[in-house]
């Protein structure tokens, strides 16, 4: 049995086992102590409902809300305008591409467009890990990918929102396939039209900045710019509306999150960092230290994070997973807010974990392999019993996994350079004791000096 085989079998046991256990917990906290929401389901909050606007209305759904907030908002091609008889009152913060991607939607009967959204959402996923944890067991691959697309919850979250995000992911998935397969230029091209879709994955395009592949981050730019263009020409208005309303929809979004707590309307670090309200309750005095926290919160954490996880990609002797899931940090923890359905793109890293060519045998490395299969699937599961009071967004153990994860990447990182300068020093030292000099000479640092010093 191969290390790649162990990994996709530690993954799948514990998602499986995380899935059944959160399951069991909430039906419990539901069924026998008649609890509600937060503690009866680890799902999106339930008072999230929009209205059908057929005659007569239909009001009051929550399940595969986004589906509809977003086939609704294109029956006129008028995204970015407030459509209050949908319960929208805000207009899309989505760019022109997924709405032009997901079109299809608004011409169809809404039952309809679910069980189509479902088949297209299962079926990106499912192909997606078919295609990155086959093991040559046709019986263990289907059971691995079973539990992957339909026990994991990311999956479960987005396809609960009925999120156009998981477009998104088709995109990213076929950059994840084709950066792993060698193929750079056909990644990147993917990868544009993932930014196009939905701006977040754009910052994968970091990992081809860090290898040099400027080719392909030419062709990302374009395949990104060209889908955007076009999808606005597509919608009403055109272009020139389009570049006037998708900006001011986004500034509205933004002020509607600022205006709001945005420590209880966030996930990732900003969601964990929620339970500073309840530590203000318990001691008054701390609430105006909080406050000021909270007000420069994003100077003060989220963009020093932000630079600390995408320089970090540029040190040497990462692995390709290594710097993916160093750039799904940013992504999966940065922004305000940072839905959960975001998750998905944890996908990628894994997937490049679990496919590493050049895994070292050794009992540690095989050890710490392990270790970091067993942190990836804890990412992979509910974590509703750690939660904020009011609701899952404030959860603090998927952020501190992640950190976890990057800790351990940087420190070894670090302690490997560092353990090769001393090794260099105390090379260089014993040749020159050698030869007698009894001083250390420097290594050229170019090559013209290292042949100009060896003449």
């Amino acid at each position: 049995m191969t290390e790649n085989v162990s990994r996709r079998r530690i993954i799948a046991f514990v998602v499986a086992l995380g899935f059944v256990t959160a399951a069991y917990y909430h039906y419990w906290r539901a069924e026998y102590r008649l609890e509600v929401y937060p503690r009866a389901t680890y799902l999106f909050r339930p008072n999230d409902q929009y209205t059908y606007s057929v005659k007569p209305p239909i009001s009051g759904i929550h399940m595969f809300g986004d589906l509809l907030a977003v086939s609704q908002m294109m029956h006129d091609r008028d995204p970015y305008r407030p459509h209050p008889e949908t319960g929208l009152p805000t207009p899309s913060n989505y760019p022109p591409f997924i709405h032009v991607v997901t079109w299809m939607f608004s011409y169809v009967p809404y039952p309809l467009a679910v069980a189509v959204y479902c088949i297209l959402a299962y079926g990106i996923i499912g192909t997606f890990w078919v295609y990155t944890v086959g093991t040559g067991n046709n019986m263990e691959t289907w059971l691995t990918v079973l539990i992957l697309t339909a026990m994991s919850y990311p999956v479960q979250f987005v396809i609960d929102r009925g999120n156009v995000e998981v477009f998104a992911f088709g995109f990213a998935a076929l950059f994840c396939v084709n950066y792993l397969a060698n193929r750079p230029n056909a990644s990147a091209a993917w990868l544009g039209l993932a930014a196009a879709a939905k701006i977040f994955p754009g910052v994968f395009v970091v990992v081809l900045l860090v290898e040099k592949r400027w080719k392909a981050c030419l062709i990302f730019l374009a395949t990104m710019t060209l889908a955007t263009f076009a999808s606005s020409v597509l919608l009403k208005g055109g272009l020139f509306t389009t570049a006037q309303g998708f900006p001011a929809a986004l500034r509205t979004y933004a002020h509607m999150v600022n205006d709001s707590d945005p420590f209880a309307f966030g996930w990732g670090v900003r969601g964990a960092f929620g339970f500073n309200r309840h530590i203000a309750s318990v001691h008054p005095f701390l609430v105006r230290p909080i406050a000021a926290f909270q007000k420069h919160f994003n100077v003060i954490v989220l963009m020093p994070l932000a630079l600390v996880l995408l320089g970090s990609t540029a040190l040497p002797g990462l692995k390709r997973w290594e710097r993916l899931i160093l750039v799904v940090g940013v992504i999966a923890c940065v922004p305000v807010p940072v839905p959960d359905y975001l998750l998905l793109y944890l996908f990628v890293p894994i997937a490049a974990f679990v496919n590493e060519s050049d895994i070292d045998e050794n009992t540690d490395a095989i050890r710490s392999g392990r270790l970091t299969a067993v942190l990836f699937a804890l990412l992979l599961v509910p974590w509703a019993y750690a939660t904020d009071f009011e609701r899952h967004e404030g959860t603090i153990i998927r952020p501190a996994l992640l950190m976890l994860i990057y800790c351990r990447i940087v420190a070894t990182r670090v302690w490997a350079l560092s353990g090769y300068a001393a090794f260099s020093w105390a090379q260089r030292r014993v040749r020159a004791i050698a030869s007698g000099s009894g001083t250390v000479a420097r290594r050229p640092s170019s090559s013209l000096a290292r042949s100009v010093a060896g003449t």
